[in-house]
């Protein structure tokens, strides 16, 4: 800039020259052309800026990918503590379904008039509200899920039929059964909390969604 600002006074402008022929005088004149001055100023490229933008670039897009990174691991770890929530929530109301039906169907089998004691209708109305708290945990998406909401819906209707010198034995059985298919959602739910915090690997989620799909399919087929 400083040897253009030194070389700027001697800049003229030269405009190209016309020849007009005037009729009354018989005499050529000369007429200047109006163009714009076009000024080039040809300077090199300078390669640490361009370097220096560049990595600037390369910065935000670093940052961006690792502030999205945080955010999603973050988000994660608040999904991994809800499922964790839920799944303590269905296996304390389960394991508290199971032994009320259990206490109810004692009780009616050891004692002649305990079907009509208050201590029943207490048992029975507590082993009711957990049967809905624990249909409301569950979510009917899966076979697993609707065969626990099945499940549970036969036992409270077999404790409720169950009468005294009756056999426990088909009950518990349903009530076995119950607990296995808990226990899979359960077992399930911490699985879903690994991967929510990456404790698993790519083919431990791809075996284990696959092998979901085969007992589904055969649950189905039942």
């Amino acid at each position: 800039m400083d040897d253009l600002e030194k070389a700027a006074g001697a800049l003229h402008y030269e405009a190209p020259m016309l020849s007009s022929y005037n009729q009354k005088t018989g005499t050529f004149q000369q007429i200047l052309t109006p163009e714009p001055i076009l000024l080039k100023v040809d300077s090199p490229t300078d390669t640490g800026v361009l370097l220096i933008g560049i990595a600037g670039i390369f910065s935000s897009l670093l940052v961006g990918l690792f502030t999205y990174r945080v955010q999603r691991n973050q988000i994660k770890a608040n999904i991994s503590q809800l499922r964790h929530h839920w799944r303590n929530e269905l296996r304390d109301t389960a394991s508290e379904f199971l032994q009320t039906v259990t206490a109810l169907v004692t009780g009616v089998k050891n004692q002649k008039n305990f079907a009509k004691s208050p201590k029943r209708f207490e048992l029975w109305s507590h082993a009711l509200r957990l049967q809905i708290k624990m249909n409301l945990l569950i979510t009917r998406k899966g076979v697993l899920e609707r065969g626990v909401v099945q499940m549970s819906l036969d036992v409270l209707i077999s404790a409720q039929k169950f009468k005294h010198g009756d056999e426990p034995e088909d009950l518990f059985r349903i009530m076995s059964h119950l607990e296995d298919m808990i226990r899979d959602q359960l077992q399930n739910a911490w699985l879903d909390i690994q991967d929510d915090l990456g404790l698993s690997s790519f083919w431990e989620r791809f075996n284990r969604r696959r092998r979901e799909r085969f007992r589904n399919r055969a649950r189905n087929s039942d």
